[in-house]
């Protein structure tokens, strides 16, 4: 079982249905997908994905992701070397409706004998992209030991498989992803040591490694919030509407008659200048009067 949060707050818990392989019993029968829209309170009626309900092929190792419209893609393999090819489906109504499966090109599943308990990681990021991390080969004829590849799906359309792991001896498995804060991407898996024997039939070694690896992300980093405080909510605003003043009326100003002359500089200099000319006449005339009265005397 598998269990994930959507980026709607739905939770969802997805399985294989019918091996119990720890166990040994049973068979493969499908794969299958319950939700919960009220943090787990509750949860919907099993959605059944049987791959086409073939009799000789039945879907395992099925890993799920929330898209950023709420639809919900699936990812699976069959049970069988019969078809190698991984599938995925989507669907746009909550299991109501599904699209066919559509092999993911350019990757096929590893030999089912190679390891029959593995899984798959499917992961939407901040952008809405969809990264798959599975293990597997380019085609079924490849003969070199599985890698661990990074596919990713946008716009409708899977871009070519990228590896991130290689080993001739060792073989990855179980990978596991998250989204950091700034879209850069987290995965761990861990490897298995194998020997063949004279046969030609590979067994553990007993070496067991965990791995990480990290891609850097192109948003900056948003920091985490520990609580959302509650905000006093605005003032209802007012709508602002244009309205024309009342126009008052002026008083009625009688006409001035007499004109008012601009004084410039020049005029003001010229008047300076007949001023002076009549006050120094006026003097003259006074000091000629003071002396003629004086020689009377």
């Amino acid at each position: 079982m598998d269990i994930f949060e959507g980026q709607s707050g739905r939770l969802y818990i997805i399985w294989d249905e019918g091996l119990d392989w720890y166990i040994g019993r049973g068979a493969a029968q499908d794969v299958r997908i319950v939700y919960s829209e009220d943090h787990g309170e509750t949860w919907s009626n099993p959605i059944i994905l049987d791959g086409g309900n073939l009799p000789d092929r039945r879907p395992i190792q099925i890993a799920a992701t929330e898209l950023r419209d709420g639809s919900l893609m699936a990812v699976w393999r069959y049970h069988t070397d019969v078809d190698r090819s991984i599938y995925y489906q989507v669907t746009h109504d909550l299991g109501a409706s599904w699209t066919e499966p559509v092999p993911i090109p350019g990757l096929v599943a590893r030999g089912i004998n190679d390891t029959p308990l593995d899984d798959y990681e499917l992961i939407t990021d901040k952008l809405g992209i969809v990264h798959l991390f599975a293990t597997g080969q380019p085609n079924e004829q490849s003969t070199a030991n599985a890698s661990l590849y990074h596919v990713q799906y946008g716009q409708g359309a899977w871009q070519a498989p990228v590896r991130v792991f290689y080993s001739p001896e060792m073989r990855p498995e179980w990978p596991k992803a998250v989204v950091g804060l700034n879209n850069d991407l987290h995965l761990t898996w861990f490897i298995r040591g194998m020997r063949e024997n004279l046969q030609g039939e590979q067994s553990a070694t007993g070496i067991l490694k965990v791995y990480y690896s990290h891609l850097p992300g192109q948003l900056q980093s948003v920091p985490t919030l520990a609580f959302r405080p509650t905000q006093t909510p605005l003032p209802t605003p007012t709508l602002f509407r244009y309205v024309d003043p009342t126009v008052t009326p002026f008083p009625t100003v009688e006409r001035i008659e007499t004109p008012v002359a601009t004084v410039s500089t020049d005029i003001y200099a010229s008047q300076t200048f007949l001023g002076g000319l009549i006050a120094a006449g006026i003097v003259c005339s006074l000091a000629a009067i003071f002396i003629k009265w004086l020689g009377r005397r």
